[in-house]
Order: C-alpha cells, then structure tokens, then sequence
C-alpha cells in the first residue's frame, strides 16, 4: 500500500485527512470483526458491507482494495469507495445505496471543501475521488466529486448553500461531455453561475494535477468557458453552421439553454451573441425563445394535474417495475418484458420513454446504468426521474425474489390500465346513449363486460398469489 501512495505521491497528512485506508485480503475478516462487536448480520448487510451469497453465507464486499470513507456534510461517514491496487477489474467498487446514503443527495469532499467555498466563493465540480483528493492535497480546497454519477437537483442546491459559482470540470470524452451539458440546465434552473473547463485529452485532474502540479489545473480554471461559449462550441463541432438546418439546429439548442436563464439582461446579451455567432438575426432568435417560453407556460399546468393523478394511482407498481429492471436487466429477457408489451401498459409517459430506451439499449447489448442512461435523454424530467430512482432507497433491494416481484407489478399495472380503460368505456356508453347511437352503444357495452370479466379475473388471481 505504502508504494501505491508513493506512487500517486499522497501524503500522510491526506492519508488522515480522508481516512484512507487498506481493506485486508479476506473473505471474511471485516465480518468476523464486526461479529465479535455483536452487530447483527442483517444491519451488517443493509450496510452493503457484506455481500449474500447464492448457497448461503456472507463474504466481504471490500477486499485487498484502497479504501475511501465517504462523509456527509457532518462529517459523519455513510459510505465507501474502494479502487484495486493493481490492474484487476472492475477499478472501482462502492457502497450500495442504503437508507443513510443516497448518492445522488451527497457531495464527496464537501464536509472538507465548504468552508473554502463559501470564502472563495466559488466550487470546481469533479467526478472521481482522487480528482478530489489529489487537488486537496496539494492545496486546493474548494473542490467536491459528483461520485462519478450525473450531477442530482439535491446535489446541485446543497452546494447552493454555500455558492451560487461553480467550475465544472468533466472528463473531455463524449460521455464527460454530454453528462457537462445535462448538468448545465440544472444549474441554470437553480439561478447558478457556470463556466466550464476544457481538459487536455487522457488528462483528469489527479493526473494532471499529479503530472503538471496544481499551477496547471489553476491555470485552466482561470481560463474557464462562459457556459454559453461552451455550448455553442459543442454544438459547432457536432452540426455544420454552413448549412441552414444545422444552424436551425445549433439555435434551437442554444435557446433552449438562454430560455433557463433567470436573469434578464444575461439572457438579453445571449441573444445577440448567439445572432452574432449564427449570423441571423436578433428579432428572429427573440421570436424563437417566444415560442419555447409559451410552450412551457402551456405544458406547466395540465400536465402537471395529470402528473399528479398519475403518482397517486400509478406510480408505485409503475416506479417499482421501472427500477427492479434498472437494477437486473437480465429480467427484461427472463420474464418475456417486450412480449408481454408492458411498455405500453404504463400510464406514466415518462416512464414508458425511459423504458423504451432500456429495452433499446438491451437489445443493442450497450450498458445500461442510470448515469448512462441520461446521456440519451433530452427530457429534463425523465432524467430528474432517472437521478430518482436510482438514488431511492425502497425495499426492493432487499427482495429475494426479483422475479415474483415483477410479476406483482405487472399484474397491479394491468388492474390500473383496465380501471382507465373501463372510466373511458364508461363516457363513450353515456355519450353513446345522449345520441341514440344504438350500433356503437351495443358494441361498446360488450368491450365493457369483456374488460369487467378480465379484470375480475386478474383480481382473483391477485389474491391468490
């Protein structure tokens, strides 16, 4: 261990500063301690210190690994990091979400970086732990992680506690930079002040800082995009501003980020930069930005009500089967999920596009993970659902059984489903009846009776199981 801190150059005093220690080379050794402690196995385990494994018996989930506590904002530790040593796979392993750490509600470094923020008055957001780490030590204090998740709303406003500034500085691969430009909208909402930092290729800041010292990342920083200049950037290298509908394109992207902006004159002074940089003008983009703001003014209140219908009645099963599948994605293909088209089963619109993507993505044999995920959504509140689920603590991760607890779900959705559609049966009869429509009032009345058989089967069978 003592060579891999030589070789990272970490210090002793860093060593203490986050805790950092080696997890022994056991199986079993963090369980027989904390047995002798007296300490429950099920507490153990709803840790996610320790894994079950399949014959019966426990074993360590940490192992011959560096370990990395993971503090809140009190300095009390509710999770771990932990990288291998040498090249074995995978690099990194972490705590499972539990009912004390969410992770998509922390900010790894900010019990020690908040104090500094607030002074400075500005945070350079990261992702990994030594991007953390490495910078803190050498002096650099005002610095959080993202944890290697897409930043959450919750992340977002407990860093607004303490500054309305932030540097965001991602990985420069494709990837880094889509999860950048999600995050972005998220900041602007929140009324915060962003500028972006273009790193060398390869280079994340424990390398670089580790590399070219702290200088070089404060030299960056310094030289940090304006959000509007990074975007536009972006956007330029993707679409060919020679041609009229990438520029229509590159337009209404830009405008859908100035439509975020909160602050007026801010917004005023986009707007003929991005006539500038485009070439078009002024009056056209205004009358654009228009049509985004009256369609949002349209889509914030009947949508909103049905939303809200929807978590009343829906959401639970719809939520659960949503998340069982986030989490085993083998069960899409054990349980037959496409065959049996529940997708369309689904009330929630926003659930069915997520779902959607995940059966693509399956079928294309491409990972699956909600930080992966979001970089294929364009909907902002399908990705707050994403960031919702995947940092919400439910019992379904203690269920032995994934399989009967789809078939549950499955079975409450297509109750609800058939609710609606015998209330829709319900109106077209009356409607029916008030014409005299006799033909259309028979044929609906036998759809009716049909559906109330089924239902009143699917009922049975509910109780049964």
């Amino acid at each position: 261990m003592n060579k891999y801190f030589q070789a990272r150059n970490i210090k002793d005093e860093t060593i203490k500063k986050f805790k950092i220690g080696l997890a022994p080379n056991q199986w079993d050794g963090l369980l027989n301690y904390l047995r002798a402690k007296s300490i429950n196995i099920k507490l153990i385990e709803k840790a996610g210190l320790i894994i079950a494994k399949e014959n019966g018996g426990f074993y360590d989930r940490f192992r011959n690994r560096l370990i990395v506590p993971i503090s809140d904002i009190k300095n009390r530790i509710i999770a771990f990091g932990a990288r291998v040593l040498d090249d074995t796979t995978p690099k990194y392993i972490n705590s499972p979400e539990t009912q004390i750490y969410i992770k998509g509600k922390n900010l790894f470094g900010l019990n020690l970086a908040k104090d500094v923020i607030r002074e400075k008055d500005y945070c350079l957001i990261v992702e990994g732990y030594f991007d953390v780490i490495t910078p803190m030590q050498n002096g650099f204090m005002n610095i959080v992680a993202s944890s290697g998740t897409a930043l959450t709303p919750e992340q977002i406003r407990l860093l607004k506690r303490y500054t309305k500034n932030v540097v965001v500085i991602y990985d420069a691969d494709k990837a880094g930079q889509l999860a950048t430009l999600r995050s972005l909208d998220l900041f602007l909402e929140e009324d915060m002040f962003i500028k972006v930092v273009n790193l060398p290729k390869g280079y994340d800041p424990d390398l670089l800082v580790r590399k070219f010292g702290i200088e070089k990342l404060q030299e960056l920083i310094d030289k940090a995009m304006d959000i509007f200049d990074y975007k536009l950037n972006l956007l330029k290298n993707i679409y060919d501003t020679g041609k009229i509908n990438d520029k229509t394109k590159i337009a209404a992207e830009m405008l859908s980020m100035i439509a975020k902006i909160k602050n007026e004159i801010l917004k005023s002074e986009y707007i003929k930069m991005l006539a500038e940089k485009l070439s078009v003008s002024e009056t056209s983009l205004i009358k654009e930005l228009n049509k985004i703001k009256s369609s949002s003014i349209q889509t914030n209140y009947e949508p909103v009500i049905a939303e809200k219908h929807s978590e009343e009645v829906y959401s639970k099963s719809e939520k659960m089967l949503v998340k069982l599948i986030l989490e085993d994605t083998q069960l899409i293909e054990k349980e037959g999920l496409k065959e049996k088209d529940c997708l369309h089963s689904l009330q929630d619109k926003r659930l069915q596009k997520i779902l959607d993507l995940v059966f693509n993505l399956y079928e294309s044999c491409q990972q699956i993970k909600p930080n992966q995920i979001i970089n294929y959504l364009d909907d902002k509140q399908c990705v707050a659902l994403i960031s919702e689920l995947s940092s919400e603590e439910t019992f379904i991760c203690e269920l032995n059984n994934r399989e009967n607890a789809i078939k549950d779900c499955l079975n409450r959705i297509e109750l609800n489903s058939s609710g609606l559609k015998l209330k829709n049966l319900q109106s077209q009869i009356k409607s029916a009846e008030e014409k005299g429509d006799s033909e259309l009032l028979n044929k609906l009345r036998n759809e009716f009776n049909t559906l109330m058989k089924k239902k009143g089967k699917s009922i049975n069978e509910e109780v049964r199981n």
